[in-house]
C-alpha cells in the first residue's frame, strides 16, 4: 500500500503514521529494548544494540 494511502492517527500522546526514511537512525537508538519486543510479541531478556542495517531492515519489512 502506497504512503499516501495510509491514513496519519493522531491523539493526544501518540501519532501513527507510515514509516519515513529517517526512522531507522531513531530505530538504531532504541536497540533491542525488551518492551519494544514485547509490544511486538517477542519475548527477549536482553537489550543488545542494532546496527544500521539492522534498523534499515526493519524498515524495509514495515514497508513491505
Amino acid at each position: 500500500m502506497p504512503d499516501e494511502a495510509v491514513p496519519v492517527l493522531r491523539g493526544a500522546r501518540v501519532t501513527l503514521r507510515p514509516v519515513r526514511d529517517g526512522d531507522a537512525a531513531a530505530r538504531e537508538r532504541l536497540g533491542f529494548d525488551p518492551w519494544i519486543a514485547r509490544c511486538y510479541g517477542g519475548s527477549i531478556t536482553t537489550a543488545p544494540t542494532m546496527s544500521r542495517a539492522q534498523a534499515e531492515a526493519w524498515i524495509a519489512q514495515l514497508r513491505a
